[in-house]
């Protein structure tokens, strides 16, 4: 219909510039800082991580200073393999702890 994908084509269009505007808002802030800067400047240094998921990370990371190094974020950040065991039986694979935030592992896998 028509009038259906007109008004689905300005509401797709309506939330590209919302999303466009909070993009700029974005670097704004980690512009404005050189600590927020530097940090997004190293996680880009990331092979993979782009834009996006370095804002994210720096978003729900509170900050990267407390860590030093990889290791430790990733321990904090409840990425890490956990060993499961129960009694006397455990699980055969080490899969990722889902204690974490959740953004965080979004936005990393």
């Amino acid at each position: 219909d028509p009038i259906v994908l007109k008004s689905l084509s300005r509401r797709i269009k309506s939330e590209q510039k919302e999303l466009a505007a909070i993009r700029l808002r974005i670097n704004a802030i980690i512009k404005s800082s050189d600590t927020i800067r530097k940090s997004d400047q190293l996680i880009r240094s990331i092979p993979s991580i782009g834009e996006i998921s370095s804002h994210i990370m720096l978003a729900e990371i509170p900050d990267l200073t407390h860590f030093s190094n990889a290791r430790q974020l990733a321990a904090w950040a409840r990425v890490t393999p956990c060993h499961f065991v129960s009694g006397t039986s455990g699980r055969p694979t080490t899969p990722i702890t889902k204690v974490g935030s959740t953004h965080l592992r979004r936005a990393l896998f």
